[in-house]
């Protein structure tokens, strides 16, 4: 007997494409759109998408490669990157409103920030960004201009260098 609070068991066609990582513990699992599969666990989120031959492929995705997260029910819209220097694309996912993994999933990305500076640069600024990798315990620098910043400028580029220099000296492990 299932106990009503506890969390279904992952199909037999799922657990066999899921390739998760030594350790790696599922938090959270719904069936999306097209016959697919989101499972997050406390390390990333595993899309299990159906390819053109119909079979799941398993698309890994850290969860300090998520940038935001917006739900929206049934639509779970994630922007996210394929690795640390790519451009953030956004993907929506349908999932039946009762899952518990929008909010999983909001929880693993919130908690993957550990630095979230903004500083002034004229008239706009500059966000120093440090997102913790779960598998391995590193930190992810970022710099994320904001609009009509050239980080390439002698002042910002100066100002960018303090900002990280000020952050990493507080976060060293």
């Amino acid at each position: 007997m299932r106990l009503p609070w506890s969390r279904p068991p992952l199909p037999d066609d799922v657990k066999t494409v899921v390739q998760l990582q030594r350790g790696e513990v599922v938090r959270a699992a719904v069936e999306v759109q097209d016959g697919g599969y989101a499972v997050a666990t406390d390390q990333a989120l595993h899309l299990l998408l159906p390819q053109e031959d119909e079979q799941l492929r398993d698309h890994r995705i850290r969860w300090d490669l998520i940038d935001n997260v917006n739900w929206s029910p049934p639509a779970l819209a994630l922007d996210m990157r394929r690795d640390t220097e790519s451009v953030a694309e956004t993907i929506v996912l349908e999932l039946d409103h009762r899952s518990d993994l929008p909010a999983v999933v909001r929880n693993r990305v919130t908690d993957s920030i550990v630095v979230n500076n903004q500083i002034d640069v004229g008239r706009s600024w500059v966000r120093v960004v440090a997102r913790r990798i779960f598998e391995t315990g590193d930190m992810d620098w970022r710099v994320v201009p904001g609009p009509g910043v050239d980080p390439q400028k002698p002042e910002v580029a100066a100002a960018i260098e303090t900002a990280l220099r000020d952050a990493r000296s507080q976060w060293q492990m």
